[in-house]
């Protein structure tokens, strides 16, 4: 059947010449007048019409193809009640053919009825011209046609599938093959992801014409963009016909295409002659434009009905005379005041004679983005027209590598044009200026931190003042006082600007005083003078502070050399800094191992550039093994000059390794490696305080053995020492029980749960406010547009329909932010939790320390003050492995862990030689050097005078920390008042004023400390059976007799 449902009377040969796969819609047979070359009548021919194409056949004397032609080759197609004529393209003579008045009018509706079902957004009389014999075969043609409409698929203008439909039918216009990818290409990189400007890069050669020419009758893409791309001249032709007819191209980049200045101006001209042009976006940037094409580009911009957004003209050759015409051709069309936003003109030679060239910018504008790098501009001059209209809205302005303001001569010194201060006080949208290379002198660039300094509606502004010439200044300090006091300055650069050492550290002090300053570029200041080191290390200082406030660092092209070591190793600790910059330093192996640390170190840095470092492939090896360790850092580019010596094979494992952490990072798995990392520290942490529990425990079971044998001991003594023995063991286990990853698994629900709760209360109201309000604008504007097919209860239940619309999405929606958010949540409580339970651990660890040195020092206490039941004897002392005291001085958590701590043992080998200055037993020393005996006077007794002092220091101040211990367990145990150590020892007598017994002398010259207001037993005297009287002020100890008179 064909379109019109007839039968189709397609033969088998015929079906067999054409192809199986051809759609067919219509069949007819024709007659043709005229001769064949040898003189014989012309047979009949038949006519066959496909989707984009007509088929004419010979039947005699056997069938054959004579011809076939898109429909886009027709150029005009006529009609009379018996022939029908077509006019081919590159054609001189027309094809005319007898047929009935009916199948005449069935092939024209049918073309017709295709090339407006293709191409929607053409008109039809701009595709093909129809003429008609009587002029009432139109109106049947037109009838037929709108039927045949009504039975095709209809596809929008604006939609990719109409795109695609229109690159095919051009392709068998051009008779190119389609290549399946295209489509593929289309849908899922362009429409996919939402790009609407066509990219001819991405396409092959033979894909472009059709590419352009599909343009004109679709409305898809909204941009053209070309760059670094020499056209040849078909393609040229093309896109300035896509120009002349296109609605929709907003944005046209034809950047470093080596255009020549006759197509700009045919360009200018195609854009001129397409009033319903939308044009906002035109990149011409890297073409040679003469001043010709310049004024043809300027009357464009003055014919534009809506203006331009952007007009990038960048490096196009433009002199003075064609800035004058285009910027006179811009102030006659009001609407670029309002629309135009970026203006490029860099590194164009406009000169100092420019004042034709700004003629626009001195009108009151809308400019945010402004580009005169690299002009030969003179700054008063660009100031001042800038003050007159771009006060309100420019927010980045680019003067560099200009020349900047004139050169006073020899011994005089140029004021400061006011200009300067008056234009930065007052704009008020100004975010970033750059200075870069243009002569600028230090009075100039405090003239503008002065400005901005007074400007109150800045709150953040971006200054370069790099490769200037900043240290010829009358004030040498004046610019860092300004530094410091621009609250609003959050990035500044001063690199290489010529700066002795001195003059940095005075602007690294001025910038440290300014807290709202984030980023800091000093980089190639640094010189070789004897001042280099205070610099550096003043800059070391400040970026080794915690409470710092910069986030950038640039130290590149300094050449610091070894130096680099000082400042990488000031931010080992440093926690605000995320970029750094050291590249071009030449630091070698010595910087390398300095990086590496930082790199296993500092957990805050995201981005690490160094390249130009003199490194080895060894140094690059051990930075990616330290990277290995790293989580946190995001962005380190590969250091492409260094690595060009190194051999291709190591290069590659290097880059692969280098490029696997990198991306590790920027995953989810990159919080678990730090909360791995983070728990082996913790472990590490507390490796040692659980191995010092340990030998307390099994200091205090040795104490305990040798205490139960005494007679007279307290049963809740011993109990009290056997729970803390027992508690004790238990700590040990508190590193690693108190919070493990298996307790991940038992959050993970609860966390799920609540965010699924949170999302269901925040992003459900939130999806249905936006559905609501964009179904309801599509379900009135169906409503409008149909008014006489929808009566109000149809529009009802379109409503009804949008009410009813599964929440599939929302649900979706909420799965993917579940799916992000989780994870995280999950990792850091994980990360908290894990630093909670190393403190908990670290604090109980502590108390199990202290408690064990005071029940070890009350059970050595009781052991002393009692005899043992079966020998008479002095017997031999069990001493703890560790004295564990806490004097009053030191009550404080910090003060915890200086605790004094000595160890001894007693065992049956051979006493050392000398004694050491207590009662009882010599102790053994543990340690791999002996002790060192009690330190002489400061008044030069000796060793005699020591001896023969009643008792020893030793014992003394053990007795004394043994009374601190027993008051402090009061509360937790019954006190066991403090006896004298030794045995059968005469008691001392008692002073009768003073009940509180007089401390030793220190060894040193200290002042002695204040008695206590309760009694604390006194020091006993030696062996020898008579009384010594106690101590008079003065501090000097008395001498005592040596060991053998004793």
């Amino acid at each position: 059947m064909d379109v019109f449902g007839k039968a189709l009377g397609l033969q088998d040969t015929e079906r067999k010449l054409l192809g199986r796969d051809l759609p067919i819609f219509l069949r007819k047979e024709l007659e043709v007048d005229g001769l064949t070359k040898k003189g014989e009548q012309t047979g009949p021919k038949v006519l066959i019409i496909s989707s984009s194409r007509c088929f004419l056949l010979s039947k005699a004397p056997s069938l054959k193809l004579d011809v076939s032609f898109n429909y886009l080759r027709i150029h005009k197609v006529e009609c009379s009640e018996t022939k029908l004529t077509f006019h081919l393209e590159s054609e001189v003579k027309p094809r005319e053919f007898k047929c009935k008045t009916r199948d005449a009018v069935e092939i024209i509706a049918l073309i017709t009825a295709q090339c407006k079902n293709i191409f929607t957004a053409t008109p039809l009389e701009d595709i093909v011209k129809l003429g008609f014999d009587p002029k009432s075969l139109g109106d049947e043609v037109t009838t037929l046609r709108d039927t045949v409409l009504q039975s095709m698929e209809r596809i929008e203008a604006s939609s990719l599938n109409g795109f695609i439909r229109v690159y095919g039918f051009l392709c068998d216009y051009l008779s190119l093959p389609i290549s399946e990818e295209i489509p593929w290409f289309l849908r899922h990189v362009y429409f996919g992801q939402g790009k609407r400007i066509l990219k001819l890069s991405d396409f092959s050669s033979r894909d472009l014409q059709p590419f352009l020419r599909a343009l004109k009758y679709n409305h898809f893409f909204e941009g053209l963009f070309v760059k670094d791309f020499k056209l040849p001249s078909e393609l040229l032709e093309e896109i300035a016909g896509v120009l002349a007819a296109s609605h929709s191209i907003k944005t046209v980049v034809l950047s470093e295409c080596s255009l020549k200045p006759e197509f700009v101006g045919t360009l200018a001209n195609s854009i001129k002659g397409n009033s319903k042009a939308p044009l906002t976006h035109l990149d011409l940037s890297g073409n040679a434009l003469d001043d010709k094409a310049v004024e043809l580009l300027g009357s464009m911009m003055e014919s534009l009905p809506h203006g331009i957004d952007t007009l990038i003209l960048a490096n196009c050759k433009i002199t003075s005379k064609g800035g004058s015409m285009l910027a006179s051709s811009m102030k006659l069309n009001k609407k670029m005041q309002y629309t135009l936003t970026h203006l490029d003109l860099s590194s164009n030679p406009l000169g100092p004679d420019h004042q034709g060239s700004l003629g626009f910018l001195q009108e009151p504008n809308h400019i945010a983005k402004l580009n005169l790098s690299q002009c030969g501009l003179a700054f008063e001059a660009v100031i001042s027209v800038l003050s007159r209209g771009c006060n309100q809205f420019l927010e980045e302005l680019n003067m560099s590598y200009n020349i900047g303001a004139s050169k006073p001569k020899k011994g005089t010194v140029l004021p400061v044009p006011p200009v300067f201060q008056q234009y930065f006080s007052s704009a008020i949208a100004i975010s970033s200026i750059d200075f870069t290379d243009s002569k600028l002198t230090a009075d100039i660039a405090q003239a503008v931190l002065e400005g901005l300094e007074s400007n109150p509606n800045i709150q953040s502004v971006s200054l370069n003042l790099s490769l200037n010439d900043l240290a010829q200044t009358q004030d040498e300090y004046a610019l860092a006082r300004h530094i410091s006091s621009t609250k609003c300055l959050t990035s500044l650069d001063i690199s290489s600007c010529g700066l002795e050492d001195e003059a940095i550290t005075e602007y690294v002090s001025a910038a440290s005083l300014n807290p709202s300053l984030k980023h800091l570029g000093i980089g190639g200041n640094f010189s070789k003078s004897t001042a280099r080191s205070a610099a550096l290390k003043r800059l070391a200082s400040l970026l080794a502070t915690k409470d710092g406030h910069f986030e950038s660092l640039s130290l590149s092209n300094s050449k610091l050399k070894e130096n680099t070591v000082m400042l990488l190793e000031s931010l080992l600790k440093n926690n605000t800094l995320l970029k750094l910059d050291i590249s071009g330093n030449n630091m070698s192996s010595v910087g390398v191992y300095a990086l590496v640390k930082l790199l296993l170190t500092n957990t805050t840095i995201r981005e690490i550039v160094w390249d130009r470092n003199d490194v080895s492939v060894k140094d690059m090896q051990e930075v990616v093994a330290a990277l290995e360790h790293n989580y946190t850092l995001r962005i380190m580019p590969l250091p492409l000059h260094d690595m060009e010596k190194f051999p291709k094979d190591a290069g590659e494992v290097i880059v692969q390794r280098l490029q696997m952490y990198l991306c590790r990072n920027h995953s989810d798995e990159r919080l678990k490696g730090v909360l791995q990392t983070r728990r082996q520290q913790n472990r590490l942490k507390t490796a040692q305080q659980a191995a010092e529990v340990n030998r307390e425990v099994v200091t205090l079971e040795d104490v305990l053995k040798a205490t139960e044998k005494i007679d007279g001991v307290k049963a809740s003594e011993l109990a009290l020492a056997q729970e803390v023995k027992d508690q004790a063991n238990k700590v040990l286990q508190l590193v690693d029980g108190l919070y493990t990853p298996v307790h991940e698994d038992t959050q993970i629900k609860s966390i799920s749960a609540h965010v699924a709760s949170i999302l269901d209360k925040m992003m459900m109201p939130i999806f249905e406010e936006h559905i609501k309000e964009s179904s309801e604008k599509m379900v009135l504007h169906t409503v409008r547009s149909c008014t006489t097919l929808l009566s109000p209860e149809d529009s009802e239940l379109l409503r009804q329909l949008v009410v009813e619309q599964p929440n599939d999405d929302f649900f979706q929606a909420k799965r993917t932010v579940a799916h992000k958010v989780v994870p995280e949540i999950i990792n850091y409580v994980s990360l908290v939790n894990t630093q909670v339970a190393t403190s908990v651990a670290e604090q109980a660890v502590d108390c199990a320390l202290e408690k064990l040195g005071v029940i070890s020092a009350k059970l050595l206490q009781l052991q002393k003050s009692k005899k043992a039941p079966d020998s008479s004897a002095e017997p031999d002392m069990v001493v703890s492995r560790r004295f564990t005291f806490r004097v009053k001085e030191e009550d404080t958590p910090n003060m915890r862990k200086k605790r004094t701590r000595k160890a001894d043992q007693v065992d049956g080998s051979e006493l050392p030689s000398e004694t050491l200055a207590t009662e009882g037993t010599p102790l053994q020393h543990l340690g791999k050097s002996r002790p060192k005996p009690a330190r002489l006077h400061k008044q030069g007794s000796s060793m005699a005078s020591m001896n023969s002092t009643d008792g020893s220091l030793a014992r003394q101040k053990s007795t004394t920390l043994l009374s601190t211990c027993d008051e402090r367990e009061s509360n937790s145990a019954s006190p066991v008042p403090a006896e004298p150590v030794g045995q059968n020892l005469a008691p001392e007598p008692q002073p009768s004023e003073d009940p509180t017994p007089k401390p030793r002398p220190s060894q040193d010259s200290t002042p002695k400390p204040q008695p206590s207001e309760d009694p604390t037993p006194k020091p006993r005297p030696s062996q020898d059976s008579t009384p010594k009287p106690q101590p008079s002020e003065d501090p000097t100890p008395k001498p005592r007799p040596s060991q053998d008179s004793t």
